[in-house]
């Protein structure tokens, strides 16, 4: 049996990764040309200027770079050419700041001053993110025609074509240089010399001219010195700006070794206090002094100590305080007196020797000698010279020095503070000395001496006192004298 056959011809089943595959391909090709058509990664979109207020040309170029700063833009320059009368200047201007987010009817230093030069349809206005350029117009008074050429790099080519070049033709005011300066501060111990650049501005002139009454490199001495800078354009025009160089000693650093607390040495009212070392720092390398050296005696209470660092340059000065508090517990004392009669007395006529008196010590046990009066009368040889003085010592301290004549005076002389080689509980001295001429002498009479004292209780108490009762009265008028304390450090009154 004869069978009709029909062949059907079978073609392999297209996958779906190779459906998403000539999707990729197609779509990176439609990429490539809109890029192609567009100028690749060509991001000039809009052109536009306006003139400012101190005579600069300002040329605004928005782009689809995405926000930008100066100094992301450093380099990306646009050539321009300037053409006055027969002269023509080609140069390529850097980028003077950016605006971002920015619309074009409001860009700083324009607003709605702004003078659109071209545009590329569909695309201007729609990122609003700027990069400006300012410059001399280079002349003034005089037709002046403007073209940007072209940008140099892909930031601000044109984004279509016919963007560039496009020219601004004006004829420009005139508008007074500027110049600007500043203060400049210089670190040095000795005259120095000192560089110096002012920058100025002219709308008319691109390189205008720049003296100064110092020229840059001057050598400037330690202190503030004015200099003036003079900026003058192609019309002679001028402008000047004083500004000074200013030349300091490098200062010197103290690091002080901090406030000092410390107790009194036992016994004494203060202490020997060794402190660390103060540093300082400076060039040249300062020295250090103090005005208490360190190991120095400290009062008790608070000492500042001045420290003062010094070198060829300058001074410096810091300072810390040293705190002693006293830890001796006070005590009582007992003050009083007593008298010591001196028999009537001269010097010997032959000698300068002294007449001499010794008596026995007439103090209490534990008294110690605060001091002396010397009640007397002297008178001298009554012939020859006169108006020489006599010295009174008891245990080899003088406690009195007057002038005698030929008459009899009267002398009352006090004396405060020990008498170091004073015998307690023996045998003392009592000298007066007279020189004058062979034969003269000093005659002493009346003479009473009266030795202060004062005994420390060892008690930190007063004992009780017992009296009597007044006469017919049930009780006494008792009279208390105020007792006295002392410590190492001072005599204290206690009621």
């Amino acid at each position: 049996m004869d069978q009709n056959l029909t062949r059907t011809k079978k073609y392999p089943r297209q996958g779906k990764s190779s459906l998403l595959g000539k999707f990729k391909m197609r779509a990176i090709a439609l990429f490539a040309f809109l890029l192609i058509s567009l100028g690749t990664f060509a991001h000039g979109v809009q052109v536009g200027y306006v003139v400012l207020s101190n005579g600069y040309i300002r040329i605004y170029i928005e782009d689809w770079h995405g926000a930008q700063s100066v100094s992301s833009l450093q380099g990306n320059t646009i050539n321009v050419t300037t053409t006055y009368g027969t002269t023509t200047v080609n140069q390529n201007v850097n980028v003077s700041g950016v605006a971002n987010g920015v619309a074009w009817n409001n860009l700083p230093g324009a607003g709605a001053n702004i003078k659109i030069l071209g545009q590329c349809p569909g695309y201007a206005n729609n990122y609003n993110n700027w990069g400006y350029f300012d410059f001399a117009p280079a002349a003034c008074g005089v037709p002046v025609s403007i073209t940007i050429n072209q940008g140099n790099t892909v930031v601000f080519e044109e984004a279509c074509s016919n963007l560039y070049p496009i020219t601004v033709n004006a004829t420009f005011a005139y508008v007074a240089p500027v110049i600007t300066t500043s203060d400049i501060n210089v670190s040095s111990c000795s005259p120095v010399n000192v560089n110096f650049n002012a920058t100025a501005l002219s709308s008319c002139d691109q390189n205008p001219v720049i003296t100064y009454n110092m020229p840059s490199g001057s050598l400037f001495n330690i202190g503030s010195t004015a200099v003036i800078a003079t900026v003058t354009d192609n019309k002679g025009n001028t402008a000047s700006s004083t500004f000074h160089v200013i030349v300091t000693a490098p200062p010197i650093t103290i690091v002080s070794p901090g406030n000092i607390s410390s107790t009194n040495t036992p016994g004494k009212c203060g202490a020997n206090i060794n402190y660390p070392a103060a540093t300082a720092s400076g060039s040249p390398s300062p020295t250090i002094s103090y005005s208490m050296p360190s190991g120095s005696f400290f009062p008790v209470g608070t000492t500042t100590v001045l420290i003062t660092a010094a070198n060829s340059c300058t001074t410096a000065t810091s300072s810390f305080t040293v705190t002693v508090t006293s830890t001796d517990i006070p005590s009582f004392v007992t003050i009083g007196t007593k008298t010591v009669s001196i028999p009537n007395g001269h010097t010997p006529v032959s000698s300068w020797d002294p007449y001499v008196y010794n008596f026995a010590d007439p103090l209490p046990a534990g008294a110690v000698v605060t001091g002396t009066d010397m009640s007397y009368s002297a008178v001298d040889q009554q012939w020859g010279g006169q108006g020489f003085n006599v010295q009174l010592y008891v245990s080899g301290t003088q406690v009195a020095n007057t002038q005698i004549l030929h008459n009899i005076q009267n002398f009352n002389v006090n004396y405060t503070g020990s008498i170091p080689a004073y015998v307690y509980g023996g045998t003392n001295s009592f000298h007066m000395n007279f020189a004058g001429y062979p034969g003269w002498q000093a005659f002493l009479s009346n003479a009473t001496l009266t030795i202060h004292y004062s005994i420390k209780s060892s008690s930190t108490t007063l004992a009780g006192i017992t009296v009597n009762n007044d006469a017919g009265v049930c009780g006494a008028v008792i009279k208390l004298v105020t007792p006295t304390t002392v410590s190492s450090c001072a005599v204290q009154s206690v009621t």
